[in-house]
């Protein structure tokens, strides 16, 4: 009986422990749609608000992958003939949608910009 106990305990507690960590790290971030439309602005408010690089770091990729669409069209535009001209991370923050270098580059941009050495 008394083992039945402790391994119930014990796989009760290491599903609680995985559930709080899903929660954590999928938490949206509230960040003022006032200050998400330049770069600087949103990095000054994450650097403001949020007091650890992990903290920034979480909050940054939490907001981009709650906020920006992949840009199927854009994919899909690649195999054509035409050339399209590289995502600018100020583009991606207009219309809120990327491939996946728009992606890096506004994370690696967001990083830098609230002092984490990101490339």
């Amino acid at each position: 009986m008394f083992k039945i106990l402790l391994t119930t305990l014990l796989v009760w507690g290491l599903h609680q422990k995985g559930l709080a960590q899903i929660s954590t790290s999928t938490a949206t971030v509230n960040i003022p749609p006032s200050h998400t439309t330049d770069a600087k602005q949103m990095a000054a408010f994450i650097q403001q608000n949020y007091a650890t690089d992990t903290a920034r770091i979480r909050a940054i990729y939490s907001w981009i992958t709650h906020n920006i669409q992949y840009d199927i069209a854009s994919f899909n535009a690649r195999n054509t003939t035409q050339q399209t001209a590289p995502q600018t991370v100020q583009d991606v923050l207009k219309t809120r949608k990327a491939v996946c270098q728009g992606y890096a580059d506004l994370f690696i941009d967001l990083c830098k910009a609230v002092g984490i050495k990101a490339h």
